[in-house]
């Protein structure tokens, strides 16, 4: 067979798999499938990019910021009353969005619990 003619004699070549180089060779069509993140990890923020929209929503107004920190503590970190506490100062700062997401832990959590 070529194929293994081609590969026995020089060897793989250096940083390509076998599985590419055989489906290369033989003409194949290679796709490139990402794999979808989770929700977690579709919102998750590192420590340093949550203090950075920490201080954008807090001393630059930005609705957008806290909205995507109240986003990250409530599919990411769940934490409902965190969440809850960024979505309240996201609508508070004219963000639309934000109150379908309080009326959700509303229903969710007990009221008392909610008080921060």
């Amino acid at each position: 067979m070529k194929i293994t003619n081609y590969l026995t004699k020089n060897k793989i070549i250096e940083g390509l798999s076998l599985y590419i180089l055989v489906a290369a060779l033989s003409g194949c069509v290679l796709y490139h499938v990402e794999k979808t993140p989770t929700t977690r990890e579709a919102h998750y923020l590192m420590p340093a990019e949550r203090s950075r929209l920490e201080n954008l929503a807090i001393e630059k107004s930005d609705d957008k910021a806290a909205y995507d920190l109240a986003l990250y503590y409530e599919l990411s970190a769940y934490d409902e009353l965190r969440a809850y506490k960024w979505f309240k100062i996201a609508k508070s700062l004219g963000n639309k969005k934000a109150n379908d997401w309080i009326k959700t832990i509303e229903r969710n959590v007990p009221k008392r619990e909610l008080i921060f």
